[in-house]
């Protein structure tokens, strides 16, 4: 398309005549046109992820998993971001979610872990970005029904938001709600659990009882014969 113009549909025209920047114009090379960045994003961050989020987009499960792995793993060996540069953490963000999305989720923990701890490590344990991490995670832990972990995470991240944006913040009530469901879910899982046990009780005792009866029978005899 000469002089960097593209044409695309327009609400008040049959065909308009649209400005695209390099940077969008390679991107649109790349993909045959068939996508655009709504946001005009020429940042290097998004090109670089956009071939994973294109093929993810069509369904490839395999090679999108693949070039997500592959744009967190050049990030965490590039020298000028390494393993804790926001864009290295974003890229294990994406990868994490792509990974729940498609049933990977032991991969998509590994994944979220490593995005918590770069954090916490580059901005602190109670910064947003922290929490909204550890938020995750706790909930990832959850679907897993690794209860006992989950709970530590959504604890943390509601003592996290209540320090740091105060108990009526909205992230605040999400990650309070977000416990009490865990632990409704806990106390369900653990009331059918009683119940057996209570069974099996009664008829240990039902047993004993029932062991019982020829002893008695016996002393009936003996003494009637008497």
């Amino acid at each position: 398309v000469p002089g960097g113009l593209v044409r695309r549909r327009d609400r008040n025209s049959e065909r308009a005549r649209v400005e695209v920047r390099p940077c969008e114009f390679e991107f649109l090379l790349r993909t045959g046109g068939r996508q655009h960045s709504a946001r005009g994003d020429c940042s290097e961050d998004f090109l670089e992820m956009q071939p994973a989020r294109a093929l993810a987009a069509k369904g490839k499960d395999h090679q999108a998993l693949a070039a997500y792995e592959r744009v967190a793993e050049q990030r965490r060996e590039d020298p000028q971001r390494g393993p804790h540069h926001p864009e290295t953490l974003r890229a294990y963000m994406s990868l994490g979610n792509y990974q729940r999305k498609t049933g990977r989720t032991g991969a998509a923990t590994d994944s979220y872990r490593v995005v918590l701890q770069g954090r916490a490590a580059t901005l602190g344990p109670r910064h947003v970005d922290t929490l909204a991490a550890r938020f995750t995670l706790a909930g990832l832990l959850k679907d897993l029904k690794e209860f006992g972990a989950s709970v530590k995470e959504y604890e943390e991240t509601v003592a996290g938001y209540v320090e740091t944006l105060g108990e009526r913040h909205t992230a605040t009530l999400d990650a309070m709600y977000g416990l009490a469901i865990l632990l409704q879910q806990q106390q369900a899982l653990a009331q059918p659990a009683a119940a057996p046990m209570e069974q099996q009780l009664s008829n240990e005792m039902d047993n004993d009882a029932d062991d019982a009866l020829p002893e008695l029978e016996d002393l009936d005899v003996t003494y009637e014969s008497a």
